[in-house]
């Protein structure tokens, strides 16, 4: 019976045994069923969700109708465009922007900054909304392995991210990274606005594009421009609306676009950029009837238009000139059109205007500013013209002014190639020769004062390659540039150098500046200048040891004699150890406001600004440079206008992170708020300085203009709402000769008569020399403290002896103390010490001549 109850109880164990088995697969099984449910459910809601936003592609500015892939250069702003569209309700979102190299966000260059570019905006529901951003694209930084091999990929990558307001979660799934084209140092922009654009495919295939090379171990070709091919979009062309986002831009051919179909902002941008050195090709024919009353009629070289039809004989002076010798074929016929006429334009010429020499009064042309308008009597589009043989040369030579070019056959290579003639022979990878947009605090090379050491951290810093943007090398065999004059230290007084190029030789002035290409630059010759500048002044001013010892005395002579006398006159002694207290309370304030010093807190900062002009032109270009100073850990906020505003962390080339373990710090470029475009948060840790460099377009009450008086002498009227001291006035002649004058002050609304005289580079500081804070020779720090102001004559020597100053050019430096353009930090300082310089481009240099290719190469089959 034992054995029957233990075999009983065995068996009951063992079915005990298998029913917990089983229960526990069931429940697997049933958990595994529930676990995918759950998966599915989370796929449904994240497909519901995908549903409830349209995203569409990330595109920057300007934007090619057939391309998709997103295409910028490194060094400049860009303006990028996106749509949303919310299909189920209505959105508050925050639309974020990143821009990555590899797979690493891309730091601030030159600091321990990452930034993300933000949008508020709402999305209605139902409604497609584009949303814009402005970023910038810094220079890739190649990491190098110990065995010279790169370490990492640092390919252009851009992402964006879409949160809701305000609880900041997102709503869509992380994006993808999306890769960008690249445009190299020397590559820049052609621009086509035209309904038709894709009839002008045609550009991407001429040697003014793509230089022509037959060397086979070549690895690629080189390029001087990128051409974009634009149509309108919803009535409107895909273009930029601020200078500061067109740099990348160099040409612009404009064809049968009806100017309504641009934004104010865009408008206004595209006459900045003339100014600043655009150029900007007019299809005439097209082109006149929609012109000549609109935003640009002022700036066209013809004021009168009547219709012409032209034939093959009308082209004899363009054929005599443009057509030149083809080293590997037969030469091409001359430029034919046939038994059919050509409808063109006969055009009246506007008072400053010229036809472009060589081409039978076919092609006409008008300054603005260091830029040109130039405008075709004949159909650009017309395959006639476009097919001819020798049409890219004449578009190179002619319509942008650039250098003549040549073909080189290397006789043992057994290889062809096209180049620069001489001067500018290996130069093809040089930015300067392919875009003329200039910007002073951009484009000005360095020089160093006397006085300042070779240690300068923006001058020496190791960090300085890897941070700066790409510069080609130095050796034009080797990188196809052209090599660039750099001053280590100052010359002697009395061998003072000037920047005097030959701009009757086409190129010439262009080859004067530095390769920066118009790019976001903290390594000027501005940028380094202003920032040893605040360098040595961004720091608190406590007051003099003098000062100390009188507010002592004074404490003490109120406290014990005066305080005693009162009292016992008073008949009241007690009462002097009462009052005590009293008077050390008041005493504190006394000295905390004279001082100008909070107790245990401090801030100061410290700007300079230099404000570009051209002649005529109420815009002006500012570059702000601002050192922020404090004595305890601070978040700063940072607030600019939006229209045409950008800034970033200025370069500190050869600084150590003091964040544990050297973190990167994070902050955000705000846009869409009503404070404008906002920069947070800005750390700045105790007892340190971080510096700030901003760019903005200013629109001034008026402009500064260069007239002659009625005795025939030449006169600057200042109508630009802010006054002008201590300005020096540089004219070079046509002749070469080299003449200044000097205006004490000129008010706005006032005019002043430049009393020209022959004048040598050293006595251009004469006038200067005698202020500390202006003079050439940098003054110790002692003198400086002493004045508790900005030294200037660095920046002032920098743009003297650096500037370029061709042939006819006239222009103004000077100082102004007026309230230019706007700029507010939070919280606010304690110390703020603001000084600003303009220079004036009252008259742009006489153009170079017109020199056609000496030969050219011709890929094409033979006709």
């Amino acid at each position: 019976m034992l054995a029957g109850i233990i075999l009983s109880t065995n068996s009951a164990r063992k079915r005990t045994v298998f029913q917990l088995i089983a229960m526990t697969l069931l429940s697997s099984v049933v958990g595994c069923g529930g676990c995918q449910r759950k998966e599915e459910e989370k796929e449904s809601r994240q497909l519901k969700d995908k549903k409830a936003l349209d995203v569409f592609e990330l595109q920057a500015l300007p934007i090619d109708h057939e391309q998709t892939l997103l295409t910028a250069k490194p060094g400049h702003w860009y303006e990028t465009r996106q749509e949303f569209k919310s299909n189920d309700e209505d959105l508050q979102v925050v639309v974020e922007g990143t821009v990555h190299r590899g797979k690493s966000e891309a730091k601030v260059p030159g600091t321990e900054f990452l930034n993300a570019y933000t949008r508020r905006t709402s999305l209605p529901k139902g409604q497609l909304r584009s949303i814009d951003l402005q970023l910038y694209v810094p220079p890739a930084a190649v990491a190098q392995q110990a065995d010279g091999f790169e370490a990492e990929s640092t390919a252009l990558r851009l992402q964006t991210e879409l949160y809701s307001y305000p609880l900041m979660t997102p709503l869509l799934p992380a994006a993808d990274l999306k890769p960008a084209r690249e445009l190299k140092p020397h590559e820049f922009q052609f621009v086509v606005l035209c309904p038709q654009a894709e009839s002008y495919a045609h550009l991407g295939a001429l040697d003014l594009v793509q230089w022509i090379g037959e060397d086979a171990l070549a690895s690629e070709q080189t390029r001087s421009y990128y051409v974009t091919l634009a149509k309108p979009r919803e009535g409107e062309y895909p273009l930029p609306k601020s200078l500061l986002t067109m740099t990348a831009t160099a040409v612009i051919l404009w064809d049968a676009v009806d100017p309504e179909t641009l934004s104010t902002d865009q408008r206004l941008a595209l006459i900045d950029w003339l100014h600043w050195g655009g150029q900007l090709v007019v299809s005439g024919p097209t082109s006149w009837s929609l012109l000549q009353d609109s935003f640009l009629s002022p700036y066209l070289p013809a004021t009168a238009s009547k219709a012409n039809y032209l034939k093959t004989e009308d082209f004899a002076e363009i054929s005599d000139n443009f057509k030149v010798e083809i080293v590997n074929r037969r030469d091409g016929p001359r430029l034919n059109l046939g038994e059919k006429p050509m409808t063109g334009a006969e055009f009246t010429l506007a008072p400053d205007a010229s036809w472009v020499p060589m081409t039978g009064e076919l092609v006409a042309e008008s300054t603005v500013g260091r830029g040109r308008v130039v405008m075709s009597a004949f159909p650009l589009r017309d395959p006639r013209i476009y097919n001819w043989r020798y049409y890219s040369g004449l578009v190179s030579s002619a319509f942008l002014r650039r250098p003549p070019r040549m073909a080189m056959k290397e006789r043992r290579e057994q290889w062809t190639r096209q180049t620069w003639a001489a001067p500018y022979t290996g130069g093809e990878a040089d930015a300067r020769l392919n875009s003329n947009v200039r910007i002073l605090a951009r484009d000005l090379a360095v020089t160093a004062m006397r006085g300042q050491g070779e240690g300068n951290s923006l001058a020496q810093s190791p960090e300085t390659a890897s941070s700066r943007p790409e510069v080609p090398s130095e050796n034009p065999s080797a990188a196809g540039s052209i090599p660039e004059a750099r001053d280590s230290d100052a010359a002697p007084v009395g061998q003072i150098a000037l920047n005097l190029p030959d701009t009757t030789q086409p190129g010439a002035e262009s080859a004067a500046w530095s390769q920066a290409g118009a790019s976001w630059n903290d390594y000027s010759g501005i940028s380094y200048q202003a920032s040893s500048a605040l360098t040595s002044a961004a720091r608190i001013s406590l007051p003099e040891r003098a000062t100390i010892l009188k507010l002592i005395g004074v404490y003490l002579l109120f406290l014990v004699p005066v305080n005693w006398l009162i009292f016992k006159l008073a008949g009241r002694l007690e009462y002097a150890w009462i009052a005590a207290p009293i008077l050390g309370l008041i005493g504190m304030v006394a000295v905390t406001r004279i001082a100008r010093l909070d107790i245990g807190f401090a801030r100061r900062a410290t700007e300079i600004g230099v404000l570009e002009l051209h002649g005529g032109h109420e815009r002006g270009h500012l570059s702000r440079y601002v050192a922020l100073y404090t004595s305890l850990s601070t978040n700063y906020s940072i607030n600019l206008p939006e229209d045409g505003s950008v800034m970033l962390p200025l370069s500190e080339p050869g600084a150590r992170s003091r964040r544990t373990g050297g973190n990167m710090s994070r902050m955000k470029t705000n846009y869409g708020r009503s404070e404008g475009v906002n920069i947070s948060p800005m750390t700045v840790l105790s007892n340190s300085t971080k510096r700030i460099h901003a760019e903005q377009m200013v629109t001034l009450e008026g402009p500064l203009s260069l007239g002659a008086r009625g005795s025939g002498e030449l006169a600057v009227k200042n109508d630009s709402g802010v006054p002008i001291s201590s300005a020096l006035v540089v004219r070079r002649t046509s002749a070469g000769d080299l003449e200044s004058a000097w205006i004490d002050t000129l008010r706005s609304g006032e005019a002043a008569t430049l009393a020209f005289a022959a004048t040598t580079p050293d006595a251009l500081f004469e006038k200067w020399n005698q202020d500390v804070l202006t003079q050439r020779i940098q003054p110790s720090a002692a003198e400086l403290q002493a004045n508790d102001d900005l030294w200037l004559g660095g920046v002032l020597g920098n743009i003297v002896t650096k500037l370029p100053i061709g042939q006819g050019q006239i222009v103004l430096v000077g100082l102004t103390d007026g309230d230019v353009g706007m700029l507010t930090l939070e919280p606010g300082q304690d110390q703020m010490a603001r000084r600003n310089v303009m220079v004036a481009h009252l008259k742009a240099a006489d153009l170079p001549a017109i020199r056609p290719d000496l030969s050219s190469i011709d890929k094409r089959s033979e006709q």
